[in-house]
C-alpha cells in the first residue's frame, strides 16, 4: 500500500500521526536494497523481533521519492516514543525502529540526504546475482503491467528509456524519474558504483553487505548476522517465509549470457572494494 492510499483510507489515524510526529521515533537502521533481493522477507522477519517496532509501511520511500515533504512527514510512519519505552520495559532492552526502501541503494541523491539527516545510521544491503536480479526485476514489471517489451527489447532500450531521467535528476534532485525506477534492469546490478556513493571506502561497522543467495539458503544464519550488526539480542522467529517470490519460469536466455559478460568486470571491482568475493 502506498503512503497516500493509507492516508486516504485512514484519515483520522493519519491526522493523529501527523499531530504527534515530533513525539515519534526516528529510524535506527535502514535496509537500502537491492530491489528483488530479499528485502521484503528480511524486513518482515526483523519487525517481529521483540526489540524492533515496525514502521507503518515497509517502504516509506522518504529519501528517494518524498524528501521534499520534510522530516516530520517521515516521522509519522514510525512508532510513538511512549510505545518504545513500554516495549523496553517489557523486553528489558531498548526498542528501536527502521524501514526498508530498496530504491535507496540506486537513487543518486539518497546517500547525501541520509548522511545529512541521520549521519552514521547503520545500513543493511542484500545483493543478489545481478543477472538473476535483472530478470526478476523485469518479471516484476511485467506482472504489474508496467512492461510490455520482451526482455531482449527492454535491455536494448534501457539506456534510451532511463537516460532522460538521469539527466533531469542531475539538475533537479526531486525529479520523479519514473522510468529510472521501473526500467533500470541492467543498471541496478552495477552494485559497486552505488555502494561507493554511500561511502568511498567500505566500512563493515556501518554497512552490512549480505548475499541474497546465502539468505535464501539459510535465513536463520543471516538473521543472526543482522541482529549482531544491530546489537540486538539473539532471537529466531517461529518460521521463515520468503515474501514476494516471483512466479515465473527460470530459463536461461541469450540475454543472461550477455549480462553475465557485462557484469563480470563490475563484480571484480565489487570484490576488490568489499575485500571478499560474492561468487558471481
Amino acid at each position: 500500500m502506498e503512503q497516500g492510499e493509507w492516508a486516504t483510507r485512514h484519515p483520522i489515524r493519519w491526522s493523529f500521526r501527523r499531530a504527534t510526529a515530533s513525539q515519534r521515533l526516528i529510524p535506527s537502521f535502514l535496509i537500502i536494497g537491492a530491489q528483488k533481493a530479499g528485502t521484503s522477507s528480511l524486513h518482515s522477519q526483523l519487525v517481529h523481533h521483540p526489540q524492533i517496532l515496525p514502521s507503518l509501511l515497509k517502504e516509506v520511500h522518504y529519501f528517494d521519492l518524498n524528501y521534499p515533504r520534510g522530516i516530520n512527514w517521515y516521522r509519522t510512519f514510525f512508532p510513538i516514543r511512549l510505545r518504545a519505552r513500554m516495549a523496553a520495559v517489557w523486553v528489558g532492552q531498548p526498542a528501536i525502529t527502521g524501514e526498508s526502501s530498496p530504491y535507496y541503494l540506486f537513487h543518486p541523491h539518497v546517500p547525501r540526504r541520509v548522511e545529512r539527516d541521520f549521519p552514521g545510521i547503520p545500513l543493511i544491503v542484500l545483493l543478489r546475482d545481478p543477472v538473476e536480479r535483472a530478470y526478476s526485476h523485469y518479471q516484476h514489471a511485467r506482472r504489474h503491467g508496467m512492461e510490455q517489451l520482451t526482455f531482449a527489447e527492454a535491455l536494448a532500450q534501457e539506456d534510451d528509456r532511463i537516460g532522460p531521467d538521469r539527466e533531469k535528476l542531475a539538475v533537479d534532485e526531486n525529479w520523479p524519474a519514473v522510468n529510472l525506477q521501473n526500467f533500470s534492469y541492467r543498471s541496478r546490478g552495477v552494485y559497486v558504483d552505488q555502494l561507493m556513493r554511500w561511502m568511498p571506502v567500505y566500512d563493515s561497522r556501518r554497512l552490512l553487505v549480505l548475499r541474497s543467495e546465502d539468505y535464501f539458503a539459510d535465513p536463520g544464519a543471516t538473521l543472526i548476522r543482522v541482529l549482531e550488526f544491530l546489537r540486538l539480542k539473539t532471537w529466531q522467529p517461529g518460521r521463515f517465509a520468503i515474501r514476494n517470490r516471483g512466479n515465473y519460469a527460470h530459463q536461461a536466455t541469450p540475454q543472461h549470457e550477455e549480462l553475465r559478460a557485462f557484469y563480470a568486470p563490475h563484480n571484480r571491482r565489487l570484490a576488490e572494494w568489499l575485500g571478499f568475493d560474492l561468487g558471481w
